[in-house]
């Protein structure tokens, strides 16, 4: 350590000495400002439901479809458009009186969305290290608000609708589905059907020449 060093540990250890007590009063009142600010601040509750996912399983036999990792993401968006809605989020503000209703609508939604969080569970189904297939497996629906009643509500309502959603987009895909492979069956039959038509024409015409062609071959 050098001499000026020296003398600048020796002015701040003077200056310490000398105005401790201003010193110790600056750190007493700010941490007392600090701790103010932070009981002021309103407590925050968050209510959470867990869904459990499973992924469809697919016959590539019967028909051909999107992964099942695909089915999944693109169901739980489908879901989340219909109960995010702006229309839904402002009818939770009205029934649990949430936020001031705010001329713009908009506003009074995003306020209301702010609070919602949904969160996907993913793991890795890859039978090696190298790839990174990962399917949804799990869904974490929160709400977050100052009275822990209301958000237990809220929650609790945002994940039954999430449930109403998803069993009739399920009851919808399955009808869907169904209505396809059907429409599938009816065309092939009609395709077969029209088949057998044309053979049967087709030996009615050239009977006798196929008669001639078994006897010349010793056909029955």
């Amino acid at each position: 350590m050098d001499i000026e060093d020296e003398l600048n540990f020796s002015n701040y250890l003077s200056i310490l000495k000398r105005r401790w007590r201003q010193i110790f009063v600056a750190f007493f009142v700010l941490m007392a400002v600090i701790t103010a600010i932070i009981i002021s601040l309103p407590s925050v509750y968050k209510s959470e439901g867990l869904i459990s996912i499973e992924s469809p399983v697919f016959s590539e036999d019967v028909v051909k479809l999107k992964s099942a990792s695909n089915y999944v993401d693109e169901s739980i968006d489908k879901v989340k458009q219909k109960v995010l809605s702006r229309e839904n989020l402002l009818n939770f503000n009205q029934k649990y009186n949430l936020f001031p209703v705010n001329e713009d609508i908009n506003i009074t939604a995003k306020l209301v969305s702010e609070q919602i969080k949904v969160e996907v569970t993913t793991k890795n189904t890859s039978r090696n290290q190298w790839d990174t297939n990962q399917v949804a497996v799990g869904l974490a629906i929160g709400f977050e608000y100052s009275d822990p009643d209301i958000a237990f509500n809220v929650a609790n309502e945002i994940v039954r609708q999430f449930l109403d959603e998803n069993e009739k987009s399920r009851t919808k895909s399955v009808t869907e589905t169904t209505t396809f492979l059907t429409d599938e069956l009816n065309r092939l039959k009609a395709e077969l059907e029209v088949v057998e038509n044309k053979v049967a024409a087709y030996k009615q015409v050239h009977a006798n020449s196929l008669r001639a062609s078994r006897n010349a071959y010793g056909l029955p």
